[in-house]
């Protein structure tokens, strides 16, 4: 019974280069972040309280189309965060999903919607925390195989344990200055540009 399962799995495994080999797809993507706001200790900031609020993202992802408009996979990246407030990188793993929106031969053929959902593992310099896009895409297709991706969307971050100090003064006017680690969450305007093969 145990060799006969073997069997039908190692075959399916055997096989499904060559039924997959049109469905799978890898994708290396770079975004840059315009950042909107970024809120710790429950206090909100905007670019102007900061001076500077941006990031840059390169992913690489490798995904399988399930349906003829709708694929799925997985992912793994490396982030960078800055703003005059402090910065901080992740390294995300995620799993991403698109949905083509447009199939037909028209202009924007491949407009596609998509997610990704994932958190970052820890190890320094890089924190922890969730992470979560949202957004559309464009293919441009310059082979059967090779293409240029466009993407627009929405980017939130989350930094667990981020490194932070407090100044405040005491009634009898004494400044004090504490060092913490707070969590924080940054949302950003997404603009990206990457291959898919």
């Amino acid at each position: 019974m145990k060799f006969r399962f073997l069997t039908i799995v190692s075959l399916a495994v055997m096989t499904l280069p060559v039924n997959a080999e049109k469905r799978l797809h890898f994708d290396l993507d770079y975004h840059y972040n315009l950042g909107l706001s970024q809120r710790i200790m429950g206090i909100s900031m905007s670019p102007n309280d900061v001076d500077y609020m941006e990031g840059h993202s390169l992913h690489f992802a490798l995904r399988y189309d399930i349906t003829k408009r709708l694929s799925a996979g997985a992912g793994i990246g490396i982030d960078a965060y800055l703003s005059g407030a402090g910065n901080y990188g992740k390294t995300p793993l995620y799993a991403t999903c698109r949905y083509k929106i447009i199939t037909d031969k028209s202009f924007f053929k491949g407009l596609y919607g998509f997610t990704n959902v994932g958190y970052s593992i820890s190890g320094r310099p890089m924190y922890r925390g969730a992470m979560f896009d949202l957004g559309v895409g464009w293919p441009i297709m310059l082979t059967k195989n090779f293409g240029i991706n466009l993407q627009l969307g929405y980017d939130l971050s989350q930094s667990k344990k981020h490194p932070t100090t407090i100044v405040y003064t005491l009634p009898d006017g004494q400044t004090v200055v504490e060092k913490t680690k707070k969590d924080m969450i940054r949302h950003s305007l997404s603009f990206g540009v990457g291959i898919t093969f």
